[in-house]
């Protein structure tokens, strides 16, 4: 967005005008939404903590994670953990976001917030990581080659790279592909899962931990949004947010896409977890 960070009205929804709201990137409109609550990768809460799980973290482990979103997932990792942590995105309005949590957290001296191009992180030196993350954050790079290697160049040799993405699980289907794109305005393909580990195997990772299903890993009722997003109470504060907003921006309309994607039953995620040799 050619918008600095300081131009943006408050985080609280009902502050943003129809026009405001209407020029927003789908992204951040749900992020904004759902005042980045949502658990917006494959396989929600349960998928995040069995990465965290493979990936053996420990205090003494300092952590990037790509596409860090509102931080919900990081400043959860650097609570449970004790480690020290960077998040990394593209967004002014989500890094807004994810700074206000990290202060309201209290965890402002474990955590660091900055915005930078993922696949060009010359801001990070050879081998500064022990462990990088992402969560459902390759599929929408065009070079996805660039990126992996770039992740390899940021960990430190025997460091850890875990990484939740849609896979395809059958063929693409172009028309699919077509509506994704033009709802979400962007919708550069996943990888099959035998690609996905071809691609960081070519960038220097030998894998560690592989799982994958051909569940599409995103609610589409009101019993998946409650397993989603981990449980009862925070499924209702969500489903809370979508009944007082969905009339302002149409909700169910504007998502209808993730039932199109379930539907196609060509796409699956797979929870990756390599090492640098």
């Amino acid at each position: 967005m050619s918008q600095q960070e300081d131009d943006f009205p408050p985080l609280d929804f009902f502050l943003w005008t129809d026009e405001q709201l209407a020029k927003l990137p789908f992204l951040e409109l749900l992020v904004l939404s759902f005042d980045g609550e949502a658990a917006l990768h494959p396989g929600g809460v349960f998928s995040t903590e069995r990465l965290f799980q493979k990936l053996s973290i420990d205090p003494n482990d300092y952590v990037l994670e790509l596409g860090c979103g509102s931080a919900k997932d990081l400043c959860r990792l650097v609570e449970k953990y004790n480690c020290r942590a960077i998040g990394v995105d593209s967004s002014d309005l989500i890094l807004k976001f994810a700074k206000d949590r990290v202060r309201k957290m209290g965890l402002s001296s474990k955590i660091t917030i900055i915005k930078g191009d993922v696949a060009n992180m010359n801001f990070f030196n050879d081998g500064q990581f022990d462990i990088v993350i992402a969560q459902s954050v390759l599929a929408t790079i065009p070079d996805k080659g660039k990126t992996a290697r770039e992740v390899s160049r940021v960990l430190k040799s025997g460091g850890h790279f875990g990484d939740i993405e849609l896979i395809w699980i059958d063929e693409p289907d172009d028309e699919l592909v077509y509506n994704v794109e033009k709802r979400i305005g962007s919708f550069d393909r996943p990888l099959k899962s035998s690609e996905w580990i071809g691609l960081f195997k070519k960038a220097g990772l030998r894998e560690t931990s592989i799982f994958t299903s051909n569940n599409f890993g995103f609610p589409t009722d009101i019993f998946g949004v409650i397993k989603h997003n981990g449980g009862f109470v925070e499924s209702m504060k969500l489903l809370m947010f979508m009944m007082s907003r969905g009339n302002r921006i149409n909700l169910t309309k504007l998502t209808e896409h993730i039932r199109w994607m379930k539907d196609s039953g060509k796409i699956g995620y797979g929870i990756y977890v390599f090492e640098k040799i």
